[in-house]
């Protein structure tokens, strides 16, 4: 696929070379130089289609609403600069880890945390228990727990999932020792028409294979 680094919005030449066949392009948007940002940047990119990344020169405020945005929508879309960046920042709150990145990016996750740890905990409490439902459905069993609504956090966490890094983060997230609780949302089809599992076990994923290797097991007995 050829790369094209855009601004958003799309310039009229721009939409009559692209928008026709843009399946067949991944874009990479200066969102420094973008007019579109936090809500609209992302409006943007969902009701485009586009498969695009964000190149960011400045981690700023602007920054900060946008990731706030990406966590909180329910549209789903997938953008590897923010998932990577979310990701970062959960990993700081569980140990204080700082990536191999400049000085400007660490110092944005530490500041990020401080300004939104109520936001982070729900997230990383959400994924501690996503884990856990799971798990459940793989085994075809129910741990009593308190029900609990989703209060801040959006579907498109689980766009996080194609992060490399996600599966590391699941097994890390039990540090925090946050309690599980069930999630009825889980098991809604608001994913786009799917029950969140379907995600996790329809996609090559640790979690699939173990389902692989389980259903052959269950045949051969």
């Amino acid at each position: 696929m050829q790369v094209i680094e855009i601004n958003i919005p799309f310039t009229e030449e721009e939409l009559d070379t692209y928008f026709d066949k843009i399946e067949e392009y991944v874009f990479v948007v200066n969102v420094d130089k973008s007019e579109y940002q936090g809500k609209a940047l992302l409006n943007y990119v969902y009701n485009t289609n586009m498969q695009c990344d964000f190149k960011i020169e400045n981690y700023n405020k602007a920054i900060e609403d946008l990731l706030i945005e990406y966590i909180q929508t329910d549209k789903l879309l997938s953008i590897p600069a923010l998932n990577e960046l979310w990701i970062n920042i959960v990993r700081n709150r569980i140990d204080d880890f700082l990536p191999e990145k400049d000085e400007q990016y660490n110092r944005f996750i530490v500041t990020f945390k401080n300004n939104h740890i109520d936001l982070i905990n729900e997230l990383a409490c959400i994924l501690s228990s996503l884990k856990i439902f799971l798990m459940n459905v793989l085994i075809e069993a129910k741990i009593e727990a308190e029900d609990k609504e989703i209060e801040n956090i959006g579907n498109n966490m689980i766009s996080l999932r194609e992060n490399p890094y996600f599966w590391k983060l699941l097994s890390d997230v039990e540090k925090l020792n946050f309690p599980y609780y069930h999630y009825p949302h889980f098991e809604s089809n608001s994913y786009d028409g799917y029950k969140i599992s379907y995600y996790f076990y329809s996609e090559f994923s640790p979690l699939s294979i173990i389902k692989i290797c389980t259903d052959l097991l269950k045949k051969e007995q």
